[in-house]
């Protein structure tokens, strides 16, 4: 399964960013019994829960709509992911 995760990592609310992904990791390592991903930057990171394993493609929203907008449609459209996680504002969703 691949899971989009969006997150500003980077900008004014990195570190709100990095603590919800760090959450999201430490989640995903608790439902598969593992150490979590400590990294907190863009990339793409492979988790392990039971008979499942996770593709989670991580992306910076730098906590700009627009970004943020570009980067859900491009993992939809040309990652093929499964489901999009994040983010840590609502301030980066688009009206």
């Amino acid at each position: 399964m691949k899971i989009g995760v969006l997150q500003p990592v980077s900008g004014d609310l990195g570190y709100y960013g990095k603590q919800a992904l760090w959450g999201f990791f430490a989640g995903m390592a608790y439902k598969g019994d593992t150490d979590p991903i400590e990294d907190s930057t863009t990339g793409t990171y492979t988790a392990t829960a039971g008979d499942t394993e996770y593709e989670l493609l991580v992306r910076d929203s730098k906590f700009d709509a627009d970004t943020a907008q570009s980067a859900a449609t491009d993992l939809v459209e040309n990652e093929d992911v499964d489901m999009l996680f994040g983010t840590a504002s609502s301030g980066q969703r688009g009206e």
